[in-house]
């Protein structure tokens, strides 16, 4: 009754079992959708015996082991194959390539193997689908070295995935042939060299992903070229030198991640150009970095997220354009060589949850308007050189569970009311403060003239 069924859509049910061979009647069927569902078992080569006017195949998100029938390869009209998220083992066939019209071919998020480990055979079959718009093979056991060949992929790619395998070697200057390409991501591999120049040539391409790798070298100043660029994560590599100006020139630039590498050198103040900037991910820890702090990058008032710029050698005053980071939720600066005051304007960063300005020369008193920061929960100022009284408004910090004001050269009486009731003098040793705090029992405790250890968090 339903030989002439074109398409069969039953995606996104609860549906189990196998998928029956009696579909193959269907000899019309153009269309099969059954993603997301519970569906178990091997894939029927029978199937495709007779649905060989198949053009689209949807079986994502269920439970189908084995891998791809060499039956599914004389579907000729198949267009979109889409089987991401399943349990599919095996080599990946080389015989995809005769699949001369597939424009979507989506293999994620399984258990396939590259049958090789020298090379990444795989994609060099691909380069006789001429029509190829879109590769995910991301989340699988691939091994081998990315070939030459992937230059010669279809000009028509736009989204080439291939991160979470196990790819070695070095990224091919060729896949800057690949000018379509708007997502090109490499991450979670064992890829090794540089980043080639090339990447240059992709001008469509809007976000690049090579982190966790092992990549060495400079980030290359031509990335700046990139124009419609709007993600770019390098982080967790093995990075060296600075961070290139030309970054400044990527206006569309929403998403940077260069944490965990090994960058030094200043930070470039043109960073601040880039005014789209939402999740600028500055962990640049123990980079080495040098000079003052850029208040043009700092003002950047869009970040989403904090930035961290501990143990380097930054000098100079904290910049007044801290103030612009209403949304930024963890700050970090400690162990440089700051000096100066803190900024009264930081109390309009309202967001903040986690602040670390410890292991500075910073001076002066603790400003009041911190009081107003409440979403604060742990506030270190330790090892500074900040004078005068602690700020009544600090008690008022209900969310604070964590407050170091240790080896600074405060004075005067810790305030009783508010979070100051739960705190021990740890949080003050070597100040010239007076601590009193009820205990259990009924009983007071005074300390004063704090000359203790220094307090190890």
């Amino acid at each position: 009754m339903l030989d002439e069924l074109s398409l069969l859509a039953l995606n996104a049910n609860h549906l189990t079992g196998q998928i029956p061979s009696s579909l193959s009647n269907c000899t019309f069927l153009e269309v099969l959708d059954i993603n997301d569902n519970n569906i178990s078992g091997e894939i029927p080569g029978e199937f495709f015996s007779k649905t060989t006017n198949l053009m689209e195949l949807y079986l994502a998100i269920n439970q189908l082991t084995s891998g791809l029938p060499v039956s599914l390869f004389n579907c000729s009209q198949l267009e979109q194959l889409e089987v991401s998220g399943n349990r599919l083992s095996g080599i990946v066939p080389t015989e995809l390539g005769k699949l001369y019209r597939l424009i979507w071919l989506n293999l994620g998020y399984n258990q396939f193997t590259s049958g090789s480990k020298s090379t990444l055979s795989i994609l060099t079959a691909l380069t006789n689908c001429s029509l190829l718009e879109f590769i995910t093979l991301s989340g699988n056991h691939l091994t081998g070295v990315m070939p030459s060949s992937v230059g010669q992929l279809s000009t028509k790619l736009t989204e080439l995935d291939l991160d979470g395998n196990k790819i070695t070697g070095e990224i091919s200057p060729y896949i800057g042939n690949l000018t379509n390409l708007t997502l090109l991501s490499l991450q979670q591999n064992l890829l090794t060299g540089v980043i080639p120049s090339k990447v240059s040539q992709l001008q469509s391409l809007e976000q690049l992903y090579i982190a966790s790798n092992k990549l060495e070298g400079t980030i290359p100043s031509e990335i700046g070229k990139l124009k419609t660029l709007g993600a770019l994560d390098l982080e967790e590599n093995k990075l060296s030198g600075s961070i290139p100006d030309s970054l400044a020139h990527l206006q569309q630039l929403r998403y940077l991640y260069l944490n965990n590498n090994q960058l030094s050198g200043i930070i470039p103040p043109s960073l601040g150009e880039c005014l789209k900037l939402e999740d600028l991910d500055l962990d640049l820890s123990y980079k080495q970095l040098r000079g003052h702090i850029p208040p043009q990058v700092v003002g950047l008032s869009n970040l989403l997220r904090g930035f961290n710029l501990s143990n380097n050698l930054l000098q100079g005053p904290l910049p007044l354009e801290l103030s612009k980071l209403d949304m930024v939720k963890a700050i970090d600066i400690s162990a440089n060589q700051l000096t100066g005051h803190i900024p009264f304007v930081l109390g309009s960063c309202v967001a903040l949850e986690y602040l670390n300005l410890s292991s500075n020369q910073i001076e002066g008193p603790i400003p009041d308007s911190l009081g107003k920061l409440q979403n604060l929960q742990d506030l270190d100022f330790s090892s500074n050189k900040l004078s005068g009284r602690i700020p009544m408004s600090l008690g008022n910090l209900k969310e604070l569970q964590r407050l170091n004001f240790s080896m600074n050269r405060l004075s005067g009486e810790v305030p009783k009311d508010g979070v100051f009731k739960i705190l021990g003098p740890s949080s003050f040793i070597q100040n010239l403060v007076n601590h009193i705090r009820p205990l259990p029992q009924g009983l007071k405790f005074a300390m004063s003239t704090f000359r203790l250890s220094p307090f190890i968090p």
